[in-house]
């Protein structure tokens, strides 16, 4: 539709390129793009693996987290020299044990390892392993599902949204979208079980997909071709800018309920800027709805304190005409498309960074600050 941007953006130059309306826009647009990115990673903390060891309560007390009889009561893995935390030498009743509560070597017996009854945590952080006692190795591959689900809930949400959108509109995925997920993550907190929390993850995962989609295009049709990476820029902003925030959240509270309250909560109150985001022009005017274009634009050119003709607004009568006139593609021209090729190969790029966010969880240094 090359000719219906060039009159929309000879249009909107007249109203003001970056107005006053298109900034409430994009501050609005940049608030939803920072909760999606907190509520898009928020399983890196919930479903990440804690720091624990096997506690033995014959010789656990007021002491400190790695006593000096703990070498010889839990094996400690070579590679990172510390005490494995499902396994501990079988504990030996006898009178060898010191009155002060501690232990010593004679306390163990090392050719006997048996699996831990109870643990001790070295921090206070209470996530998704310790809710549903899903502790030690065997177990590690329940709360790798939660990532797991959050991707394909994602890739399955990309599907249906662009459908949706095309048929309702872009604020239409987009509002809706944001604050179901945003309902839909504070009833995870109810889950039983993480059957259900994994229900609802991809549940949730499939209402926020279209999001970034939707925050760019009514962004950029906003304003002119010459700040549309600007717009861009900002958005990337924002999204970096929430990951940051969820690192916060995390380190402060350190309880899973705790960070989806303060993440997926303000994602309901979304629904809000239904009444202040405007739809995308571009798709209004490709489903032939001149009259709802020509009002966006008035009210743009209010805001912006614009004089907008309505011989100018004709124009777009023009505009749906051409659209009217386009011709389809055959499916085989899509395999030839270069810049599809292209997009193809950023969509790859993009799986990979999937990937690495979804191993983040497993790593051994501090979690929240990278160290």
């Amino acid at each position: 539709m090359v000719a219906g941007d060039d009159v929309l953006d000879d249009i909107i130059s007249q109203i003001g390129g970056i107005g006053k309306q298109q900034k409430i826009v994009l501050t609005c647009l940049f608030v939803i793009m920072l909760l999606h990115s907190v509520t898009h990673i928020a399983y890196v903390f919930t479903s990440m693996d804690t720091d624990y060891r096997c506690l033995i309560p014959e010789c656990d007390g007021n002491i400190p987290d790695d006593p000096d009889w703990l070498k010889y009561a839990v094996p400690f893995t070579s590679s990172v020299d510390r005490p494995e935390k499902c396994l501990m030498y079988k504990y030996m009743n006898t009178s060898s044990k010191i009155l002060n509560g501690s232990c010593n070597f004679s306390s163990f017996n090392k050719s006997a390892i048996t699996p831990c009854s109870s643990y001790y945590f070295y921090d206070n952080d209470y996530y998704l392993g310790r809710e549903f006692d899903l502790l030690c190795d065997e177990n590690l591959w329940i709360l790798s599902l939660v990532g797991t689900m959050n991707t394909v809930g994602m890739f399955i949400g990309l599907l249906v949204t662009g459908f949706i959108s095309d048929r309702y509109g872009r604020k239409c995925v987009l509002i809706f979208g944001m604050s179901g997920c945003g309902v839909i993550g504070l009833i995870k907190t109810l889950s039983p079980s993480i059957v259900w929390y994994l229900v609802f993850e991809l549940t949730e995962a499939i209402f926020s997909a279209g999001t970034c989609g939707c925050v760019f295009i009514i962004a950029i049709e906003s304003v002119l071709p010459n700040k549309r990476a600007l717009m861009g820029c900002i958005l990337n902003i924002s999204y970096a800018l929430g990951e940051v925030l969820l690192a916060l959240i995390a380190w402060s509270c350190q309880y899973w309920r705790s960070l989806i309250y303060y993440t997926y909560g303000p994602c309901v109150m979304i629904v809000l800027l239904y009444w202040i985001l405007p739809e995308s022009l571009r798709w209004t005017l490709s489903k032939g709805r001149i009259e709802e274009s020509k009002q966006a634009l008035r009210n743009i050119a209010t805001v912006n304190k614009q004089k907008l003709s309505e011989n100018t607004l004709k124009r777009l009568e023009n505009v749906a005409e051409y659209s009217d006139n386009c011709n389809s593609h055959k499916f085989i021209e899509i395999l030839k498309s270069k810049s599809l090729f292209w997009s193809f190969n950023l969509v790859l790029s993009i799986d990979l960074l999937y990937w690495q966010i979804w191993s983040y969880s497993s790593i051994q240094f501090h979690l929240y600050t990278n160290e």
